[in-house]
């Protein structure tokens, strides 16, 4: 992906993009708040429904890379709410870096909500009502807060992350964490007793004054059959979330497994950006597994992209963490 911005007035920045295809995107974006305004390009049909997978995607890439491309050039903030890596970044590090108390109230809700399941002893936060049950696709989500602006996270945190997401295939490694689906893994992780294992060095996050505000109370994404949109349960969601957790139900037995489990979901969520923008992720974030749930949905059912949110995934430069 190449960019290059041509011009700006008080409101829009104008920004040509140069896709992977080799076609050119004449786009124009609202520097408040990064809606795009004006989107001319002549490599594919005008009306999506006229265009090929392939070229949808390439369309999409040039929009979220054009925001991403304003986002790193000037000091607007021009990425949508809970797709910033910076920001994303900047959840796990401070999510990382919270005491057990701290993460439990916090998360605490989260974590009886992802169990309660396979638990009969927990009670959910939400009780999941029996349409829910009968959906082709639920998911439980959660909205994360931070104390930091963006503006107070550019530039440093993706500096710092790498020293995380390294740890990752370190510690599952040990266990000999193999199994192939998201059912296994949390068999895997309970069985195999790995808690103990589950501390990063306290340098790490550390060194930055980044704070999680609130977590909003857990909702239920769910589709009523395979080809509808998404509804929402309760609509607990924060209008602009720094990351949006979404996992579904699984036999963990602690805290601290399930700390890891987000962080691992974080990484990919920092890898589900780049590529969505058209862009090879920085190294230390192409690891494999469930992140965004909007490119799970993608990876499933698209031949455009490797299936990244395969936990058993053999893709070329890419590692996995179980």
């Amino acid at each position: 992906m190449k960019a290059e911005i041509i011009g700006e007035d008080d409101e829009y920045v104008k920004i040509f993009v140069t896709d992977n295809g080799d076609n050119e995107h004449d786009l124009t974006l609202n520097k408040n708040n990064g809606d795009i305004e004006w989107h001319d390009q002549d490599g594919y049909p005008d009306d999506p429904l006229k265009r090929s997978h392939a070229g949808n995607q390439h369309v999409d890439q040039a929009r979220r890379y054009a925001r991403w491309y304003v986002y790193q050039q000037t000091e607007y903030d021009t990425l949508p709410p809970a797709e910033n890596p910076e920001r994303i970044a900047g959840v796990l590090l401070a999510l990382q870096a919270l005491d057990s108390d701290e993460f439990e109230a916090l998360f605490g809700d989260f974590y009886r909500q992802i169990v309660a399941d396979n638990d009969s002893s927990v009670t959910p936060p939400v009780a999941v009502p029996q349409h829910v049950c009968d959906a082709s696709t639920f998911v439980y989500q959660l909205d994360v807060e931070l104390e930091q602006s963006v503006d107070e996270l550019r530039g440093q945190i993706l500096e710092t992350l790498p020293a995380v997401a390294e740890q990752l295939s370190d510690v599952f490694d040990q266990d000999g964490l193999s199994d192939k689906s998201l059912s296994a893994i949390f068999d895997a992780v309970t069985t195999a007793d790995v808690s103990s294992e589950l501390t990063f060095p306290d340098s790490v996050g550390a060194e930055f004054d980044i704070d999680i505000l609130s977590t909003a109370a857990v909702d239920i994404l769910y589709y009523p059959h395979p080809d509808s949109q998404g509804e929402r349960l309760r609509g607990d969601s924060l209008d602009d979330p720094d990351a949006r957790l979404s996992m579904e139900a699984g036999p963990i037995t602690d805290n601290e497994t399930f700390r890891y489990l987000l962080i691992h979901h974080l990484v990919c969520q920092i890898r589900d950006c780049y590529v969505g923008m058209g862009e090879q992720p920085p190294e230390p974030y192409r690891l494999v597994g469930r992140g965004l749930w909007e490119f799970t949905h993608k990876y499933n059912s698209l031949d455009f992209y490797e299936p990244y949110h395969k936990y058993d995934a053999d893709i070329p430069d890419y590692y996995r963490a179980f």
